[in-house]
């Protein structure tokens, strides 16, 4: 948990049906939160937008938790990152695939430590993804709509220098292509 980060005020965001209990998201066009999308400086994330900024240094971080709900709306874009840290030596990032529409999360100090949802994700829809990370705890987990969808054993620290955290994309690469709301880090 910790505060949201980038919220503005969406207009009419009113979810139209909600099975999230079960792991099961069917809703197309609407924000599943009402009035929290982020945005980026050029509006909302359509695979060609600029980050968004949160002005968070991960350096000296043990733990991190991270939720949020997303909409991929095209699949063709390269691993786009709903949130990623700036620097590819160290960090964390939570990524689609490319090719078979999973989301990823992943830490990187030294070498990455990742892990992917085997559940897919369908165009147009709104799916929530969380996941957590505690190095005293040594394990790194994913949730794809309230499921603990993967799970790995992890150690290293988050980062161990300045390491600035973008909402996303990782500055002008691997951009997110759909809305985001909710973001929580």
């Amino acid at each position: 948990g910790g505060p949201e980060l980038l919220v503005t005020p969406a207009a009419t965001q009113v979810p139209t049906q909600d099975s999230y209990g079960n792991g099961v998201i069917q809703k197309k066009g609407v924000c599943p939160k009402a009035g929290k999308l982020v945005s980026s400086a050029a509006g909302t994330f359509n695979g060609s937008n600029t980050y968004a900024d949160t002005n968070v240094d991960l350096n000296g971080w043990t733990a991190i938790s991270c939720s949020f709900w997303a909409r991929l709306d095209d699949a063709g874009a390269n691993y786009p990152m709903p949130i990623a840290s700036a620097d590819t030596v160290q960090g964390f990032e939570m990524f689609f695939s490319a090719t078979s529409r999973q989301m990823s999360a992943r830490l990187k100090n030294g070498a990455w430590k990742g892990i992917i949802s085997p559940l897919l994700v369908n165009i147009g829809e709104w799916n929530h993804f969380a996941a957590t990370y505690n190095q005293a705890g040594g394990k790194l987990d994913l949730y794809q709509n309230g499921v603990l969808a993967a799970e790995t054993s992890a150690s290293q620290i988050v980062a161990d220098a300045f390491c600035k955290l973008y909402i996303g994309g990782r500055g002008s690469l691997f951009i997110m292509d759909g809305p985001l709301c909710d973001m929580q880090v």
